[in-house]
């Protein structure tokens, strides 16, 4: 039915809505693509100084039926973390390269794709260094789908050595 119908068919009443309705399918089967959603975790929500504990980005790709390609993101570290030795790193991604700079406490993720209608991981094991909230954001994750904007995750740390009190207020975070 829609096949044959054309933007002339606009200019006549009779098959007008018809055209219409068969613009507005054609249009949404066209199957706009979005970019891929972002979003990144702590395995914990909180632990002490000295303890570790696994970062998890994850990419969904699951409402395109197009995979996304060039996958990129950076993520530097706030100032209470940096990267565990080991480090574990985990990636579910496809041609993911991932970089880090020790200098600067930088995770640097190139190169990956992430199939269609799928989504994957990339985790790697942190050290807490120093006590207090630390609030992580990445640099916005690119692909040939687009702009993903940026992930943020919060971990608290807590000091090795505290007083009663205040290790009894922090269990309760």
């Amino acid at each position: 039915m829609c096949e044959s119908v054309e933007t002339d068919d606009l200019q006549h009443n009779g098959r007008l809505w018809l055209a219409i309705l068969c613009l507005s399918i054609l249009s949404m089967s066209a199957g706009a693509q979005t970019p891929p959603m972002f979003s990144k975790s702590f395995t914990d929500s909180s632990i002490m100084v000295g303890e570790t504990t696994s970062l998890i980005f994850t990419i969904d790709n699951t409402a395109n039926d197009t995979a996304a390609l060039d996958l990129e993101f950076i993520d530097p570290l706030p100032t209470g973390l940096t990267f565990a030795s080991p480090l574990n790193l985990n990636n579910t991604c496809s041609a993911i390269v991932t970089t880090i700079v020790s200098s600067t406490a930088t995770l640097d993720v190139t190169a990956g794709s992430v199939s269609a209608a799928s989504s994957c991981i990339i985790s790697v094991d942190v050290l807490a260094v120093a006590p207090g909230t630390q609030i992580n954001t990445t640099g916005d994750l690119t692909s040939t789908l687009g702009n993903s904007g940026t992930a943020t995750a919060t971990l608290i740390i807590t000091p090795l050595f505290m007083d009663g009190f205040e290790a009894i207020e922090n269990q309760r975070l």
